[in-house]
């Protein structure tokens, strides 16, 4: 019996079974400064995002995918949290909207719909990654402090309806970064 490393001759025999996620990214080209989502690559220090161009090909059953390549600015990559804006509770589920992405400044208003003293409060934040998870920087301007919070968790909140909207992104507005009074 000769081993070795096995080969598989039939591409669908090798996807099947295979359970993939894709971790998206978006950044800044370096020649408009316009926003590409894919894929993110350094190569031998040259910062990219590859997009993902499927073509259509009756011969091949997965079809034909290209890649459209572009040079970005490094300090503008930001990944994709995999949790969309919204209204967020038990009884709507997700109702998509926009991509929340490392880098946005979102505000999160928790309802709590209780029958006798209804009330809305709304703080605002930036999404970061620290220590392997997606956090959200809180701004507590009275206090002069960061407070943070696992961008999972935030959605929930025992019987409260919680609304995310997207404000801006700190790589368009260096202004979001500052804690307003």
């Amino acid at each position: 019996m000769k081993m070795g490393i096995p080969v598989i001759s039939d591409l669908e025999t090798l996807l099947r079974g295979i359970d993939m996620r894709k971790i998206k990214f978006k950044g800044k080209t370096k020649r408009s400064g316009s926003w590409v989502h894919g894929f993110y690559a350094n190569a031998n220090g040259v910062a990219m995002i590859m997009d993902e161009i499927e073509l259509s090909n009756a011969d091949c059953f997965i079809g034909t995918v290209e890649f459209a390549f572009y040079r970005i600015i490094p300090e503008t990559v930001c990944q994709f949290t995999e949790l969309y804006t919204g209204v967020f509770n038990s009884l709507c589920g997700d109702k998509e909207c926009d991509e929340i992405y490392e880098g946005d400044k979102i505000a999160v208003t928790y309802a709590n719909q209780g029958m006798s003293n209804s009330h809305e409060h709304t703080i605002t934040g930036v999404v970061k990654f620290k220590n392997g998870s997606f956090v959200v920087e809180w701004d507590f301007p009275k206090k002069g402090k960061y407070k943070y919070q696992t961008l999972n968790s935030v959605k929930t909140l025992g019987d409260c309806e919680v609304t995310i909207k997207l404000i801006g992104n700190i790589h368009d507005n260096q202004e979001l970064l500052e804690v307003t009074e």
